[in-house]
């Protein structure tokens, strides 16, 4: 990514520096340096600006999410509401409607973080209208993924059943797309409702198949973040102790050698 980054700046590729950035800024949030991506999203946008490209592009709004997804974890979300609702503004007048959805998450994100379950809902379930109307059927199991988390945050007795249904549906379209990664993500939020819904045995069942999943994917991140999920899913049940602990170490090897300090 950073050699892509290189080659774009090197060739005055306003729109492909951009990309690179935002690729480069996603690593280093998921590795927990906020600063630096945050940084880099704002040199994407500055690139997008000087190439020349109108906003409610799909680049402007992935920077837009990327840039609220950082305030998140700075636990700072309402900082980032209000762009977010202005971008998905621009991409609405434009048209584009793989630039909406990504808009619509950028905002249901924002809106989950500030304990807003009902509204972070409304706009996944409308991303997900939108990406499929699109034809992006990534961006529908982005939508979806986000559709299942705000379910599960909700609190009412059908919270459960619809994220179940979301994260059944972003798991078909993953598959589909042969896509571990996000298979493997899907598979994840399954288990998370399972054990909500105290269904033990399905939710361990359900985080082993994300861990294969994981695996074949070849991103470390994900297998990191998935045997993280799995020790505290055992830990949590008192189930397999010393298994966990074995899961847990791996988690914590896999997360060293991508400098993962957080995971």
């Amino acid at each position: 990514r950073l050699a892509k980054l290189r080659l774009a700046k090197a060739k005055g590729l306003g729109t492909a520096e951009a990309s690179a950035l935002l690729c480069v800024a996603a690593v280093q949030l998921a590795l927990g340096d906020t600063g630096q991506a945050a940084d880099l999203a704002g040199r994407a946008l500055a690139a997008l600006r000087e190439a020349g490209e109108p906003e409610g592009t799909l680049r402007h709004a992935r920077a837009t999410r990327l840039l609220a997804n950082v305030r998140i974890v700075e636990e700072r979300p309402g900082e980032g509401l209000t762009v977010c609702q202005e971008c998905l503004t621009a991409c609405v007048e434009a048209g584009d409607g793989a630039a909406e959805a990504v808009a619509r998450l950028a905002v249901a994100d924002t809106q989950l973080a500030l304990g807003r379950p009902r509204e972070a809902m409304k706009e996944a379930a409308l991303a997900a209208d939108v990406a499929k109307g699109a034809k992006d059927q990534r961006g529908a199991v982005a939508a979806l993924q986000a559709l299942a988390a705000a379910n599960l945050r909700f609190g009412s007795s059908g919270g459960p059943r619809k994220a179940a249904q979301a994260a059944e549906e972003a798991l078909a379209l993953a598959r589909a797309l042969g896509d571990a990664k996000e298979e493997s993500e899907a598979l994840l939020k399954l288990s998370k409702v399972r054990l909500a819904k105290q269904e033990l045995e399905a939710a361990y069942s359900q985080c082993e198949q994300a861990v294969a999943a994981a695996q074949r994917s070849g991103c470390r991140r994900t297998q990191a973040l998935v045997q993280r999920e799995m020790a505290a899913l055992m830990l949590g049940a008192r189930a397999e102790m010393e298994t966990a602990v074995e899961v847990a170490e791996e988690a914590i090897r896999l997360s060293s050698e991508i400098g993962d300090a957080l995971g």
